[in-house]
């Protein structure tokens, strides 16, 4: 299934993280931390 950049790129994220960190508010926030940074990497290398 082809995703769009910004699925992919999520989708790339959370792969690294065991299921349950997302039942988990600090580990949340570092997940969401980890989605920024990577969006913001892949917008300067696609560019």
């Amino acid at each position: 299934m082809d995703m769009d950049p910004l699925t992919q790129a999520i989708a790339d994220v959370l792969e690294g993280y065991p299921e349950a960190d997302l039942n988990d508010a600090e580990k949340r926030e570092v997940i969401a931390d980890d989605i920024a940074n990577t969006l913001r990497e892949r917008a300067f290398t696609e560019e």
